[in-house]
């Protein structure tokens, strides 16, 4: 089963749009070759305004040079582009081997799952914030992917009751206990068996894991 995206980008007509951190559309939207500016309670472009090509996107009412700077770039592309920016003046200026904990960033140009500090990796928000104590030792990044740390978030913004258990990196602990009913649970917390013992390993029962059984 492959995991759907956790965006806050939806699609209105032929168009995707991006909320910003305050749950409110981006005024500034561009996508597949098409910048607008949208109202930000619908993501609709705001009347008396165009859509235009992306070309054109300096020329839009909403266009601030401060805020925007001179080419497209969200939330998290924004601070992973200045990155670049400092390094290449470090080494303009004959400074090498300057380095930055590098910023993932989602599909949709908001923050990544997770981010790298003095050799820890924490499970973090779209907007960047660590999400609770979630966190591991670098070493173990290529393991962690910080979806139930994330969905702890979506069910509390939904009102929603979180009852399944996290792992301390952030990851869905593959055997749940709920009021003694034992069961597993795959990488993206999806039940996968009710049938296990006391004891017994959720491994053989997780297609990605190494002692995943096919029988």
């Amino acid at each position: 089963m492959v995991r759907t995206p956790l965006s806050n980008a939806v699609e209105i007509g032929y168009r995707v749009v991006v909320f910003a951190t305050n749950g409110n559309f981006e005024e500034l939207q561009c996508d597949s070759g098409l910048c607008w500016c949208a109202d930000e309670f619908t993501g609709s472009v705001q009347l008396g305004t165009t859509v235009v090509h992306d070309s054109l996107w300096q020329l839009l009412p909403c266009y601030n040079s401060t805020l925007h700077g001179e080419s497209y770039l969200r939330q998290c592309e924004s601070a992973a582009h200045a990155q670049k920016i400092i390094l290449k003046k470090f080494y303009t200026r004959g400074t090498v081997g300057v380095t930055f904990n590098e910023i993932p960033c989602d599909y949709d140009g908001a923050y990544g799952r997770y981010k790298v500090e003095n050799g820890v990796v924490y499970c973090t928000w779209r907007d960047g914030k660590k999400i609770g104590s979630f966190q591991i030792r670098s070493s173990m990044l290529s393991s962690v992917n910080c979806y139930c740390a994330r969905d702890t978030i979506i069910y509390r913004e939904a009102g929603i009751p979180f009852t399944l258990a996290c792992g301390g990196n952030g990851n869905y602990e593959y055997s749940q206990d709920q009021n003694g009913q034992l069961f597993c649970v795959d990488s993206d917390g999806f039940v996968v068996t009710t049938e296990v013992a006391p004891n017994e390993s959720c491994d053989k029962f997780i297609y990605n894991s190494a002692f995943y059984n096919e029988d």
